[in-house]
């Protein structure tokens, strides 16, 4: 069995955690890493920082409530 990366535990983490805030130290410390060293590693292992990361799976998530679900974008945006 192969094990995760750090960053692959973050983004695991993250796909878990989306309707709720998630902060990089949470992330970071799911995946055994200081929050600076994981903040660099994210960096440079998906080409995009933290934060924009978790504005794309909220939009995305957001995008697919619209989408398959009767939601209101009032009860989406609470949601996520």
């Amino acid at each position: 069995m192969n094990e995760l990366s750090p960053i692959e535990r973050v983004l695991l983490y993250i796909d878990h955690s989306s309707a709720k805030d998630v902060s990089l130290a949470e992330a970071a410390e799911k995946a055994h890493l200081s929050t600076s060293y994981s903040c660099k590693l994210f960096k440079k292992e998906t080409g995009t920082n933290f934060s924009d990361y978790i504005v794309n799976v909220r939009l995305q998530e957001a995008a697919r409530l619209l989408e398959h679900t009767s939601l209101r974008v009032s009860e989406i945006a609470a949601r996520l």
